[in-house]
């Protein structure tokens, strides 16, 4: 197994916050975040993880099975929230 790719992935920021959130949990902390900071925090979470994908998707190129990758995550982007909008327009 390579060192480097493990500790790559291990101090990737999402990974981070993930582990640093389950041991809050497991030391039944009473961790208390200020108010901009969530938000703060949410933001950086999201645009770590685009831009790490913007990184990955540069270095590997993009060919067909890429495209139609994208376009089946933008179409369930779309769809999920419709149909789950009347089936619960229908259940309430």
């Amino acid at each position: 197994m390579n060192v480097d790719l493990v500790l790559s992935s291990l101090l990737n920021p999402p990974v981070l916050f993930f582990f640093l959130g389950t041991l809050a949990i497991w030391l039944h902390s009473d961790l208390d975040v200020s108010q901009p900071l969530p938000k703060f925090f949410s933001l950086y979470l999201l645009l770590s993880i685009g831009f790490r994908g913007g990184v990955e998707l540069h270095k590997s190129g993009i060919n067909h099975q890429i495209v139609l990758t994208q376009i089946a995550a933008v179409a369930a982007a779309l769809l999920v929230p419709l149909y789950t909008f009347f089936i619960l327009r229908r259940r309430m």
